[in-house]
C-alpha cells in the first residue's frame, strides 16, 4: 500500500539485504482490501490560538475525531517535541468547525499535522498547519 511505513534492515556489506514494512491494521477493511479513508478537502494554512476555523471534508457525518499532532524535532535519536492534542469540534455537513488550542501551554507555537478519523478508526492523510503566532527577538 503506498505510503506504508517502510524500516531498511540487514547489512548490506554482509549480503543481508532485508526491509519491514509497517501496514496498521486500521488502514484495512474486514477483507483486508484498504480501508475508505476521509478526505480533508480544505483547511486553512494557519490558525491563532483560541480561535474556531472550518475544515472541509468528504462526509462530515462520519468523523469522529479532530486532533493535530506536533511535527516536533529530533536530534541524536531522542523525539523530545512530539505532543497529540485533540480539538473539539462540531459538524455541519461536509464542514468542522475546530476549535484551536486555546494557548501556548497546550500547543506551542509552529507547525503540526491536522487530522481527521472517521467512526471506523481511519485517519484521513494529514495536513501541515500552522498553529499560533512566532514572534522573533521575544523579550
Amino acid at each position: 500500500m503506498a505510503g506504508d511505513p517502510f524500516a531498511p534492515a540487514g547489512d548490506p556489506d554482509l549480503g543481508i539485504n532485508c526491509a519491514q514494512f509497517y501496514s496498521p491494521p486500521y488502514l484495512f477493511d474486514a477483507n483486508t482490501n484498504p480501508a475508505v479513508r476521509p478526505v480533508i478537502t480544505s483547511y486553512p494554512g494557519k490558525v491563532n490560538y483560541g480561535v474556531d476555523y472550518d475544515v472541509g471534508v468528504d462526509d462530515g457525518s462520519k468523523i469522529t475525531s479532530v486532533c493535530i499532532i506536533r511535527t516536533g524535532s529530533m536530534s541524536h535519536t531522542l523525539h523530545t517535541d512530539l505532543r497529540y492534542i485533540k480539538c473539539p469540534f462540531t459538524v455541519n455537513g461536509n464542514t468542522l468547525h475546530v476549535t484551536a488550542p486555546k494557548y501556548e501551554g497546550i500547543a506551542l507555537g509552529g507547525y503540526y499535522m491536522l487530522f481527521v478519523v472517521n467512526s471506523n478508526g481511519v485517519p484521513a492523510m494529514g495536513k501541515k498547519i500552522q498553529v499560533g503566532t512566532y514572534i522573533a527577538n521575544r523579550k
